[in-house]
């Protein structure tokens, strides 16, 4: 629905994501109307969903039939299936996704079957449906607004993804999926992957979902490019910001800025987005109204949901080895291959 009530949207939080969701809302004024509110139950969601005068349901399913929107947030896997998310992609809305819809090989295939894999493509916009991450990296102000800075790199050397901040944000999966989705934007896929996992929880548990803490990977990529990846949940600062270096030139981009410089340290360009900071919420909000803006996400070509998938677990295999894994041993023991 659009006019002077805004787009419609559900939503399916918990009680620690209910906060930010509402302060998301709160910024995004009337260019969205909340029809209809869910999630595990709890007295936050509970008075979240009679705060904005909604429906609220404990099934998703349930909510995704009865009240059909534009959008659908999903702001907590929990509860949450592949098949429900595949539900509301058939009903043409576009998910906003907080947190990675498939957290293994069975649940991606619930969203690749035939007609539908385009969609899963992060970040392709079609009228049926898609999958939109939440305050994407690259769709962000700093490096939208770094006019292809890779053109002048020369040959790329190093690729570094950091992105830390606190669990009630996003969670630690969720920030190894999106750096996945950048670096293999921007290089091959890697050769093997080489993981650390130290921090909140003794030992690296088997639902990649519950991986908490600090985690490091460096990857060998064909290319001879070295790509590391440093994410975090359990940091109270939020810090999000990807580098490349290359033998002509050198970049860096943040949330809301970015600097060039050649080889000898001379600043060719440069960019800060003007009264912008703020929270977490500020960049979901900036986005998702963005694409409101366009009617459409932006085309992530070359990324597949399985390479990053599988980028994800072998880190997470890495961290329990103490080895380096493979990626692609992983997506053929699938048969994806």
């Amino acid at each position: 629905m659009t006019g002077l009530e805004g787009m419609e949207a559900t939503i399916w939080t918990d009680g620690e994501r209910t906060p930010l969701i509402g302060r998301v809302l709160d910024r995004m004024g009337s260019a969205v109307r909340a029809i209809g509110v869910g999630g595990p139950r709890s007295s936050v969601v509970d008075r979240f969903g009679r705060d904005m005068d909604c429906p609220l349901l404990d099934d998703l399913r349930k909510m995704i039939i009865d009240h059909p929107a534009a959008f659908v947030v999903l702001a907590s896997s929990v509860d949450a299936t592949p098949d429900d998310a595949a539900l509301a992609l058939d009903q043409g809305a576009t998910i906003i996704a907080l947190e990675p819809i498939a957290a293994n090989f069975d649940e991606l295939k619930a969203l690749d079957s035939p007609g539908r894999a385009d969609r899963v493509r992060t970040g392709t916009g079609r009228s049926t449906g898609c999958i939109e991450p939440a305050a994407a990296f690259l769709r962000g102000h700093g490096w939208s607004r770094a006019a292809q800075p890779t053109d002048v790199l020369g040959q790329r050397r190093l690729i570094r993804f950091t992105s830390t901040g606190p669990r009630r944000e996003r969670s630690l999966f969720a920030r190894l999926h999106e750096a996945w989705q950048v670096l293999l934007r921007l290089g091959p896929a890697p050769e093997s992957v080489d993981a650390s996992l130290v921090g909140q929880v003794p030992e690296v548990p088997q639902d990649i979902r519950a991986m908490s803490g600090h985690l490091v990977a460096h990857a060998r990529n064909p290319d001879g490019t070295a790509a590391s990846i440093l994410v975090s949940d359990a940091t109270g600062c939020r810090d999000r910001s990807l580098h490349l270096v290359g033998d002509e030139a050198s970049v860096r981009a943040g949330d809301f800025d970015y600097d060039l410089h050649d080889a000898a340290g001379r600043l060719l360009d440069s960019y800060q987005c003007d009264g912008r900071g703020g929270d977490f919420a500020d960049l979901v909000a900036d986005d998702w109204s963005r694409l409101i803006d366009r009617g459409q996400g932006v085309p992530d070509e070359g990324t597949l949901p399985d390479q990053v998938l599988a980028s994800c677990l072998a880190c997470q295999l890495s961290a329990r080895t103490r080895q380096p894994e493979s990626p692609g041993t992983l997506i053929q023991m699938q048969g994806r291959g």
